[in-house]
Order: structure tokens, then C-alpha cells, then sequence
């Protein structure tokens, strides 16, 4: 893990000022909790897969296992999440991740790469635990996509269309739902959303 990158926390402190999401950093700032975004290059990601696990868990969990379309939860969060650490290690792959931290603690992280198309970025995985959720933690991630690239034009997304909290999530931060659900997901399980930005 990259703890306190000059060049990145410094990309993104400008990142910040230069956009809206700054009086979101301010505000986190107000409330006592200093909210500090690291780069992730690789390791085993147990922290991050917590986060993960904690984060879905709390937004199935009022989602029976048949509606889901899932034998057990636990297993499939596990197969869920188990390529990011195997792509993230990948010298291969382009895939980004950033954790959020309140002190010491990780309280959010997001996962994403470049796609084939020009300027567009897939966000495979964001999560953030739920003590954290409402509090501009996710907003704060999703600024690292154009700190990270910054020619990105498009971002794209896929969520369970029973995960309500994600769905609200990106269409309150402006994404609209695509006719195509991205990666050849299931679309009688998921729903694809997308955002024009810049």
C-alpha cells in the first residue's frame, strides 16, 4: 500500500479545490472526521475485502437469499470480490485502488479501470462500511477516477438491481441507467449505469 503518495494526495488535494466536491471535503473536515484517500498497488486485501463484505452484507440484508438468486451470501460476496486482489497484482491489468481512511481506519474503497472504448472508465467495485455511508465518503472515491485519469469522459457501472442504496447512490451523483448492462452481466440481475463527465 502506498501510504500518503506527495504526488497523489497533492493531484487530489487540487482536485478537490477545483471542484464541487471540495465544500464535500470541507464539510467531512467540519464533523471531526479527517477523511484521507490512499492508493492500494497490491497485497491480499483483507482490509478492503472487510469493508466490502460489511458493505454488502448491510445493503442485502433484508434481500432474501432466493431473490437474490444466491445460496449463501458469504459465498457469493467471497466470488464477488475475489478477482480484485488477483487483478490488482496483475502487471497486465490497469485496475486502480483507493481506499478511504478516518485515521487509521478504512471506511470506504473503490476499484476501477480503464475499458477498451477511448476515455471511459468501468468502477468494478465501490463500498463503503456502513458507519460511514451518507457522509460523502463514496463522492470522495469517485473523485479519485479523474485524479487517477485524467482524460476520462465516461464512467460506467453495474450494481444488482436489488441493491437499492448503490442504485440511489449513482443516480444521485448524476448517472443515468444504460440499455446495456456493461461486462455481459446478467441483465435480469443487474442494472448498468453511466455518466458523460466534462
Amino acid at each position: 500500500m502506498i501510504k500518503n503518495s506527495l504526488h497523489k494526495t497533492i493531484a487530489l488535494a487540487l482536485l478537490i479545490v477545483a471542484n464541487p466536491t471540495a465544500s464535500l471535503f470541507a464539510k467531512l473536515e467540519q464533523k471531526n472526521a479527517p477523511i484521507t484517500v490512499e492508493f492500494v498497488t497490491g497485497g491480499a486485501l483483507e482490509e478492503e475485502k472487510a469493508v466490502f463484505t460489511r458493505s454488502f452484507k448491510d445493503a442485502y440484508k433484508d434481500i432474501p437469499l432466493d431473490v437474490l438468486k444466491v445460496e449463501s451470501l458469504d459465498a457469493f460476496l467471497q466470488a464477488a470480490f475475489e478477482d480484485e486482489p488477483l487483478d490488482l497484482n496483475n502487471p497486465n491489468k490497469k485496475v486502480v485502488c483507493a481506499v478511504a481512511k478516518s485515521e487509521e481506519t478504512l471506511v470506504g474503497v473503490i476499484f476501477f479501470e480503464p475499458t477498451e472504448r477511448e476515455n471511459e472508465v468501468y468502477i468494478r467495485q465501490m463500498a463503503v462500511d456502513p458507519s460511514m455511508q451518507r457522509k460523502g465518503v463514496g463522492q470522495l472515491l469517485m473523485a479519485t477516477i479523474q485524479t487517477t485519469l485524467p482524460t476520462t469522459t465516461r464512467l460506467i457501472v453495474a450494481t444488482r438491481k436489488v441493491n437499492k442504496p448503490a442504485c440511489n447512490f449513482y443516480q444521485k451523483i448524476g448517472f443515468k441507467q444504460c440499455e446495456q448492462v456493461p461486462h455481459g452481466l446478467n441483465p435480469e440481475r443487474y442494472v448498468g449505469f453511466e455518466k458523460d463527465i466534462r
